[in-house]
């Protein structure tokens, strides 16, 4: 369970990582949540996301025991926090070239 909490905190952080990036003039490269973006607003991209994942991350904490394509579920869960940081990393790049000072 522990994993899917991680899963959600990470997800939300790259909800408001996305948010400040589009504020600055970046977009959303995933099509379905740009879509959302565009049509509904930045409030259901982050209530649409938030149910999305959790909805998922508990899914998969209830079927952890399995296995999916012959690959256990937890490693699943792991490879997804994994790439939740990848992510996050290359946001907080993103973010920081955005905001970066001037360097006197």
């Amino acid at each position: 369970m522990s994993i899917a909490i991680a899963i959600i905190i990470l997800s939300g952080i790259d909800s408001t990582f996305t948010l400040m990036i589009l504020d600055a003039g970046g977009s959303e490269e995933n099509v379905v949540l740009n879509w959302i973006i565009d049509n509904w607003g930045e409030d259901y991209f982050i209530y649409i996301k938030w149910a999305m994942t959790t909805f998922g991350a508990i899914t998969l904490s209830i079927l952890h025991d399995k296995k999916l394509f012959g690959i256990p579920i937890i490693t699943i869960m792991e490879l997804i926090v994994l790439g939740y940081c990848a992510l996050l990393i290359y946001e907080l790049e993103i973010l920081f070239t955005i905001y970066q000072s001037p360097v006197a």
